[in-house]
């Protein structure tokens, strides 16, 4: 199953929530984007947290070539991406301590225990992985 099936899996368990507003099912899927490039990122190799141009220019190919099949944008998701980078060092510098990345979903949906969402992360860190 690809990743469009999985997407289409997540937003119809999403309307089954009563999550029906557009904005908030794409910020969702935009989520899952997210958290499959940072575990691409550690489970390929990437211990650094700073993000140098040739693994940059590789996470911006897989999210072109994964666009070609669904809208997704990759902008944003690399922003964001970099973003809990610098929220890690700054936690780290701050507090001496670090803690999970803040997502924001909608109020009746639980990420963590919905089956559609953690077969989406699953799917798309499948098929970064297998991107060059």
């Amino acid at each position: 199953m690809s990743h469009l099936a999985r997407i289409v899996d997540l937003k119809k368990e999403l309307l089954s929530v009563g999550v029906t507003c557009p904005v908030a099912q794409q910020t969702t899927v935009e989520n899952a984007y997210v958290q499959s490039l940072i575990r691409l990122h550690f489970l390929t190799g990437g211990k650094a947290l700073a993000i140098d141009e040739t693994i940059r220019n590789r996470y911006i190919r897989i999210l072109d070539k994964l666009n070609s099949y669904t809208p997704v944008n990759g902008n944003l998701v690399l922003q964001n991406f970099n973003q809990f980078f610098i929220k890690l060092i700054n936690e780290a510098i701050d507090y001496g301590r670090v803690t999970c990345a803040d997502y924001t979903f909608p109020e009746n949906f639980n990420a963590k225990e919905s089956p559609a969402y953690n077969a989406l992360l699953s799917q798309l860190y499948s098929e970064m992985s297998e991107i060059k």
